[in-house]
C-alpha cells in the first residue's frame, strides 16, 4: 500500500472517527448544558447550531430564557440573541430594539449587531441613544450601523460626537482621540456630511488630531468629492 493511500485511509478514518464523537456529544447534550460553559469550543457553537436547525420553535424558547439568565456566561447570552436574530429575522426587530438598553452590554452589542444585518433602519432614538453609550464598542457599532445602513437622520448627532470629551482618552501629554473618534470620522465620510469639514479641520490643526490627521485627510477628500 503506498503513503497516498495510507494517508488517505488514516483521514478517511479520522474523519469517520470525529463524527462519530460529535453525533454522541449532540445525542447526549441540551442547549441549556453546553450554554452553561464558561468557553465555548468551536464543536459546542456546531452542536447549539444543529440542535436550533432541528428544533427552532423550542431553541427559541431556550435562548430567550438564557437571556433572561444572568447565571448564564455572557458570551453565551450574546450567541443567544445573534441566533434568535438569525432564525427569527425581521420578526425579531422589536425584540432587538428592547435589548438596545439592557444593563448588559454584550446584550446591548447583539441586539445593535442583529439590527444592523437585518438593516433595521427605523429605531433612529434607540441608535441616538447608543452614540453615547457608557461603552466605547457599543458607540463604534452604532456608528457602524449608521454608516452601513445610511441612517442620515443621525449625521449631525455623529458629528457633535467630535466635540464630546468622553470620546477622548486623558493622558499625561494632554487628550487623545479614542478608536471612537476614528469611527466618527469614517462614519461622517460615509455619509458624505459636508457640515463637518470644519470640525474636521480644526480637529486636524489641534493638537488631539496629531494621530489621526491621515484619517482625517482622507476622510474631507471622500466628503468634497
Amino acid at each position: 500500500m503506498n503513503l497516498k493511500k495510507c494517508l488517505g485511509n488514516l483521514l478517511f478514518i479520522t474523519t469517520i472517527f470525529y463524527q462519530f464523537i460529535f453525533n454522541e456529544l449532540y445525542a447526549n447534550s441540551s442547549l441549556e448544558e453546553i450554554l452553561k460553559r464558561e468557553k465555548l469550543s468551536t464543536s459546542d457553537v456546531k452542536i447549539v447550531q444543529k440542535i436550533l436547525a432541528d428544533k427552532p420553535g423550542e431553541s427559541i424558547r431556550s435562548f430567550l430564557s438564557v437571556i433572561r439568565d444572568n447565571d448564564f456566561p455572557d458570551r453565551s447570552r450574546w450567541l443567544s440573541l445573534v441566533l434568535v436574530g438569525k432564525t427569527m429575522g425581521t420578526k425579531s426587530s422589536d425584540l432587538m430594539v428592547k435589548y438596545l438598553s439592557h444593563p448588559n452590554w454584550m446584550i446591548r452589542s447583539a441586539a445593535v449587531k442583529s439590527l444592523k444585518s437585518l438593516k433595521i433602519v427605523y429605531p433612529i432614538k434607540e441608535y441616538r441613544e447608543l452614540l453615547s453609550d457608557r461603552s466605547y464598542v457599543i458607540r463604534e457599532q452604532a456608528l457602524d450601523t449608521i454608516s452601513v445602513l445610511k441612517i442620515y437622520g443621525l449625521k449631525m448627532d455623529v458629528l457633535k460626537m467630535l466635540g464630546d470629551s468622553s470620546n477622548y482618552i486623558n493622558t499625561k501629554s494632554g487628550m487623545k482621540p479614542s478608536e471612537v473618534v476614528k469611527k466618527i470620522i469614517s462614519t461622517l465620510s460615509s455619509l458624505k456630511v459636508k457640515e463637518a469639514i470644519p470640525a474636521l479641520r480644526k480637529l486636524q490643526s489641534s493638537s488631539m488630531g496629531a494621530g489621526i490627521r491621515g484619517d482625517i485627510n482622507q476622510a474631507i477628500k471622500k466628503i468634497i468629492l
